[in-house]
């Protein structure tokens, strides 16, 4: 047989068995392309939300008001308890 690009191909025919392993290793191959593209879209749009959305300046407060309260029950508790 040449090299040549207008040789005429040969087409073995494959088994129904050997065809139905194709189509699931293309499948497969598929369905690791949709989830890398779904992971690789999620990364994009956290990291353009942590871009775009700057923190919240109130969050910090609210956090150390939580904190500061829990310390003063615990201070009322143990007042409580020694008296």
């Amino acid at each position: 047989m040449s090299n040549s690009p207008y040789a005429p191909m040969i087409i073995r025919p494959i088994s129904p068995s050997e065809a139905a392993a194709q189509r699931q290793a293309m499948a497969d191959e598929e369905a690791r392309y949709r989830k890398a593209k779904a992971d690789a879209e999620a990364v994009f749009r956290a990291s353009e939300d942590a871009v775009l959305r700057p923190p919240d300046p109130w969050q910090a407060t609210l956090t150390r008001i939580d904190r500061l309260e829990r310390q003063v029950r615990a201070l009322q508790d143990r007042l409580g308890e020694e008296a």
